[in-house]
């Protein structure tokens, strides 16, 4: 990968963007570790690179299903990533359990996924703040009671306008 001009590192992965807006991402694919209570195994998908990409990369492989997009920011948390596009776009993949996606659901993705609510707003995206240094939320990845503390981003507008969200444990998310 020629030409870096942003990277972006957890604990068992890295992502970077080179001086053409291309997101390449290497490491461990996935989060968790073991199975969930109800013995179904955990997800893998925090890369964006797709469901069948595997467990590890060991060389970095470029996000394909971003290739109109000229990515200019990425940043990437313990179990979940999101990047920024040149033009104002916020693309968000990888456990989405805690509502951390910004996507208005609690799903996870595999790949990026567009965060629309803001794209349609007409909000223009330069930066966004994914959890750092949390293997795993408290309770479970997959909450049945509310208050449990898990991921949660924080994303700044052109405009100076700040945007949570995720978990609101202990007030992180300002709101």
């Amino acid at each position: 990968v020629d030409g870096i001009l942003w990277i972006s590192a957890e604990s068992d992965y890295s992502g970077c963007v080179n001086k053409t807006g291309q997101l390449f991402m290497w490491g461990g694919n996935t989060w968790g570790a073991g199975k969930k209570s109800s013995g179904e195994k955990l997800w893998a998908g925090k890369l964006g690179l797709g469901d069948d990409c595997g467990r590890h990369k060991v060389t970095p492989q470029r996000v394909l299903s971003l290739n109109n997009a000229f990515v200019t920011r990425s940043s990437l948390g313990s179990v979940y990533a999101g990047c920024c596009t040149e033009d104002g776009a916020l693309y968000m993949w990888g456990y989405g359990g805690h509502g951390n996606l910004g996507l208005g659901n609690r799903n996870s993705y595999a790949t990026p996924q567009l965060v629309k609510h803001l794209h349609e707003k007409g909000e223009v995206v330069v930066e966004v703040a994914c959890t750092v240094g949390q293997e795993g939320p408290k309770g479970d990845f997959y909450p049945s009671t509310t208050g449990n503390e898990g991921p949660h981003t924080v994303v700044v507008a052109l405009t100076g306008g700040i945007y949570t969200f995720g978990t609101c444990h202990k007030g992180l998310l300002c709101n």
